[in-house]
């Protein structure tokens, strides 16, 4: 439960949480202790909220978050460069503002739908590489844009 839960920066935040979060609103309401349960579970139990949002459609953002937090003591960059090009992922990261050293657990959802798109080429129809290689302009068009 805490891994759907989870913020930012928190241990327990995973590519499960960025899933949970980016179908709908999480939230952990209450623990249900072993005892309400026959037989009892050695575990605690707990009930999640998970109020509908949007409609995941992108199969391969799965796929890229499996990727990022392949290895969550690695960075990023580190985890993202085994499916993409080392230098661009470099460049995507240093145009969103999180600095070469972010672990995958320190960036929030919506970044990470960012990253995807902007890996795969598909902000507005924008080609990758034109996206790339005027950096600075990508940090503009983020900032405008909505997110999604």
């Amino acid at each position: 439960a805490e891994k759907f839960s989870a913020q930012p920066g928190q241990k327990a935040f995973s590519a499960l949480t960025v899933l949970a979060q980016s179908a709908g609103e999480v939230q952990l309401c209450f623990d249900v202790p072993p005892e309400s349960f026959v037989p009892a579970p050695k575990v605690m139990s707990s009930v999640l909220r998970i109020v509908k949002k949007t409609t995941l459609h992108a199969r391969g953002f799965e796929t890229f978050l499996k990727t990022a937090f392949a290895q969550p003591r690695k960075t990023l960059a580190k985890n993202l460069s085994v499916r993409f090009e080392k230098k661009d992922v470099v460049a995507v990261i240093d145009s969103l503002d999180l600095g070469p050293s972010v672990r995958p657990h320190e960036v929030e959802t919506s970044l990470y739908h960012h990253l995807y798109k902007i890996l795969k080429g598909d902000i507005d129809g924008i080609e990758e590489k034109n996206i790339l290689l005027k950096r600075k302009k990508v940090r503009t068009f983020l900032l405008i844009s909505s997110y999604s």
